[in-house]
């Protein structure tokens, strides 16, 4: 069968037809031969054959599906033969083929990377059951919405009144100290409420989860690892289930391992019971743990947010000096989790968008001018029976094909930038999650085989319209003179693409220099920073903890370089425990209210080590010990909010977290500190509280030792003074303070990179396209400006104009770039600190760069035309 001949259904009833009856006919002439007559026959033959048109409808659906079967087989025969035609055509123009694929390659690459990470970090379900279900819930102060860490008490009156999830559960991080094989090893905790494994519907790999009485108070310690820890540490030991390892000196035993690819919390190496083995009714003012919950079946996230607002404002009547401004907060895990990071990411998704579109005009200019150069070859097809489907379907195979090599470059692209990317000082939550796997090849070629199709489709029917005649007679014709127009307004969109990038790069620029200008209260630099902490077994008492502090920091201070030892619990930029607070007394002003501050117990030298200024009253001293009185030092955000214009001094507060029976204990106010940047360096002050850790002695410490020349040349003396008190302590995170300033920077320095690579990317683009346009119109008028410089035009006149008209459509673009920069400036505003989205100097500046690499790409083109010869030119006309 000829492959290119396709039948009708009438060819199909015919064939049909003729089949039966040649069967027909061959079984009646076999009677005929065994005796009987013509007619008996030709009766019998009939009999036999049966129901002629079941046998009909049986052949009519061989033959259709024996049609089917040949169309397949002719569509991948012409589409292989399109395939190997693109291929010799693309080998014929390597200049082009390299041009498109690189271009193409890299900005599906950059937006693969943007995707993966997009995708990893937000939009890939969690690991759970039903993930969908499963919610955050937090404290919200309802005066100006911060989200805030729950408290024992406000979590049990959830869990206790709300019938709107099926389990709620509490979280709280701890760090603790691994030993055993191998070095001491500080790891992450995350103690456990009763219900937690219920809400994630996630069960150990090996072993079981917590047994009922693992949460009381005396319940026997236990542990489950996390799969990270269990292989790093352990080596993926299976008979660990059911032994012991020691966690601050005291035995657990392990009864379980989790899944691979379960992280939550994602910084949790284990799992331990959560005891409340205090007083839970007077602990409503400590904020510190972490809340989530499953919906129950049926109920909606809208009638759950209903019913949780109302139980908020209950709360906040019952206990109006903890709760009284504090509502419930509900939100999606998935976005909780992702918070902090998913805004920048859209943004850059955008901006790598902006660079694909950019990419994809570059590539509809070239496939513009090898469209014009090809219609005469085109033109000799269609003359010699080609239909304009048939040239349509070859060019799209060429774009097609263009995409997918395109795609496999722009594959190692997204693998090489994730490895960068990954790399940069940044936190991402779900980090370990962002993989080039099937989702992102399945964007990856989806994004690749659009951008090669929407970049030839319209190029390719351009090629074709018009008679066979008109496409002859177009090599000088209008025909390309229309596409250089067609270029110019590509260029001008091209151009003002580039300055919206540059403007929104220019803009994040001045945000990082005002945060880099920030005054963070304390001193970056010439601090070593590092936390220990004592485990309860070995130091069960306050007077021991006390005591070990206290000769850690005449040990360090005794160091050659150390200048002073500053101690507490959570050091400048580390999250801190936020606790209730309220002023006592007649003299407090009628307007204050209970409000939230962050708590810390340190030594008399923390202040002075750390650069914090003291602005009115007095420091810590070595008085203020266990036997003295209560007393505390604010920061001037807590004495504004709460005194207004009145001193702070002399006043008393009472702090949520209260004595070890958790009595409310009044604290008189002994000193007034500069506000410190505790969070980062862009959160405005939040109220800070202070107290002696000689009365508060707290296990865990975070240590500042300032020095004296390089921080890290003090290491090895530090590690050696902690290890001759006790060998058995594990050193966390030493660094220097500056250090954890720049890791505060990351992600805004994570976009400001990756923008302004797009940005970057942007203006080559604009730039290649802009060459483009230029050396092709000097192309075309070649002739006019041999007549020109024959008629006596100098070259100059000739370079000016040609520059001229470049540095033209790139004030047209520039202008275009202006308004969308002023129209986009939206998404960009919550990234930005104390800069207007809209500055003017960094539109101006875009706009400015833009028009000097306008002058740059037409400067060649223009050099060129300015050294043609007249004569060579008239002679060939």
């Amino acid at each position: 069968m000829d492959p290119r001949e396709l039948r009708d259904a009438t060819d199909i009833e015919r064939e049909v037809r003729d089949e039966l009856e040649l069967h027909r006919e061959l079984l009646a002439a076999e009677l005929s031969r065994s005796g009987l007559s013509q007619e008996e026959a030709t009766a019998e033959a009939a009999r036999r054959f049966g129901d002629r048109e079941r046998h009909a409808e049986e052949c009519r659906r061989i033959q259709r599906q024996l049609l089917r079967t040949d169309r397949r087989r002719l569509w991948l025969q012409d589409l292989g033969r399109d395939a190997s035609l693109a291929l010799r055509e693309l080998r014929r123009s390597p200049g082009y083929a390299i041009a498109a694929i690189v271009t193409l390659g890299v900005a599906v690459g950059a937006t693969s990377v943007i995707f993966s990470l997009l995708w990893g970090v937000a939009l890939r379900p969690l690991a759970l059951a039903a993930p969908e279900r499963v919610y955050s819930v937090t404290e919200i102060d309802r005066r100006d919405g911060d989200l805030l860490t729950v408290s024992p008490a406000n979590f049990v009156d959830w869990r206790e009144r709300s019938e709107e999830f099926s389990a709620l559960a509490a979280i709280d991080r701890s760090r603790r100290t691994l030993t055993g094989d191998g070095e001491p090893e500080r790891v992450i905790a995350a103690e456990v409420t009763e219900d937690f494994f219920a809400v994630v519907g996630v069960a150990p790999a090996l072993g079981r989860t917590f047994s009922p009485d693992a949460h009381a108070a005396d319940g026997d310690p236990a542990v489950i690892l996390g799969h990270r820890l269990w292989r790093s540490r352990f080596g993926g030991d299976a008979d660990l289930v059911g032994g012991e390892l020691m966690l601050d000196g005291v035995p657990a035993r392990v009864v379980g391992v989790m899944p691979d690819g379960f992280r939550l919390p994602s910084d949790a190496d284990l799992y331990q019971p959560l005891r409340f083995t205090f007083d839970v009714a007077g602990s409503r003012g400590a904020h510190y743990l972490d809340v989530m919950g499953r919906l129950r079946p049926g109920v909606t996230e809208q009638e759950a947010r209903t019913a949780l607002d109302l139980l908020g404002r209950q709360l906040s009547a019952e206990y109006p000096e903890n709760n009284e401004h504090h509502g419930v907060a509900l939100q999606p895990l998935r976005s909780r989790i992702a918070a902090p990071v998913q805004r920048p990411l859209w943004v850059l998704l955008g901006a790598v968008a902006v660079v694909l579109a950019l990419a994809v005009i570059n590539v509809v200019g070239l496939n513009l001018v090898r469209g014009i150069a090809k219609r005469r070859e085109l033109a000799v097809r269609g003359a010699l029976g080609a239909g304009r489907s048939r040239l349509l379907r070859q060019l799209a195979t060429e774009s097609l094909v263009l995409a997918l090599l395109g795609g496999a470059l722009a594959v190692a692209l997204t693998a090489l930038g994730l490895k960068l990317v990954l790399r940069l000082p940044v936190r991402l939550p779900r980090a370990e999650e962002v993989a080039l796997d099937w989702p992102v090849l399945a964007f990856l070629f989806g994004v690749s085989v659009l951008a090669g199709l929407v970049s030839g489709l319209w190029p390719a029917l351009r090629s074709v319209r018009g008679s066979v005649g008109e496409m002859l007679r177009a090599g000088r014709g209008s025909g390309v003179r229309g596409g250089v127009a067609v270029r110019r307004a590509l260029v001008v969109i091209e151009v003002g693409a580039a300055v919206l990038l540059l403007a929104g790069a220019g803009v994040l620029v001045r945000s990082f220099e005002r945060v880099l200008d920030v005054d963070p209260g304390f001193r970056a630099d010439g601090l070593l920073t590092f936390q220990i902490a004592l485990p309860d077994s070995r130091y069960p008492d306050r007077d021991q903890r006390r005591s070990f502090y206290e000769e850690l920091e005449r040990s360090l201070a005794e160091l050659p370089g150390v200048r002073s030892v500053g101690m507490s619990p959570w050091l400048p930029l580390d999250p801190a425990w936020t606790f209730s607070f309220y002023p006592v007394g007649p003299e407090v002003p009628a307007s204050q209210d209970q409000s939230t501050a962050s708590f810390g117990a340190v030594n008399p030298d923390y202040f002075s080590t750390t650069g914090i200024r003291l602005v009115s009253g007095r420091a810590f001293d070595r008085r203020d010990d266990a036997a003295a009185p209560p007393v505390v030092i604010v920061n001037e955000t807590l004495a504004r909010r709460t005194f207004g214009e009145q001193s702070p001094l002399g006043e008393k507060l009472v702090l949520g977290y209260g004595n070890r029976d958790g009595v409310p204990v009044e604290r008189e106010i002994i000193g007034v500190i500069a506000d410190v940047k505790q969070y980062s360096l862009t959160q405005s002050p939040f109220p800070a509280a202070y107290v002696p850790f000689r009365q508060i002695p707290f296990s865990g410490m975070g240590i500042a030792v300032a020095t004296q020349g390089d921080e890290m040349a003090s290491v090895p003396a530090v590690r050696a003074a902690i290890a001759r008190l006790d060998p058995q302590l594990a050193i966390e995170r030493i660094e220097p303070m500056r250090a954890a300033v720049d890791r505060s920077l990351g992600q805004r320095r994570f976009v400001l990179q990756l923008f302004g690579a797009f940005a970057v990317l942007a203006l080559l683009l604009a730039a290649v396209g802009l060459y483009g346009l230029m050396a092709q119109m000097v192309a075309l008028e070649r002739r006019e400006i041999g007549l020109r410089m024959a008629l006596g035009a100098d070259r100059r006149r000739i370079v000016r104009r040609v520059v001229g008209g470049g540095v033209l459509l790139a004030a047209a673009g520039a202008a275009l770039g202006t308004v969308a920069a002023l129209l986009a400036a939206s998404p960009l505003r919550g990234l930005l600190y104390e800069t207007s989205p809209r500055d003017p100097l960094a539109i101006a500046v875009a706009a400015g760069v833009l028009l000097a690499v306008a002058v740059l790409g037409a400067l060649l083109p223009a050099r060129r035309a300015a050294g043609t010869d007249p004569a060579e030119v008239l002679r060939a006309d």
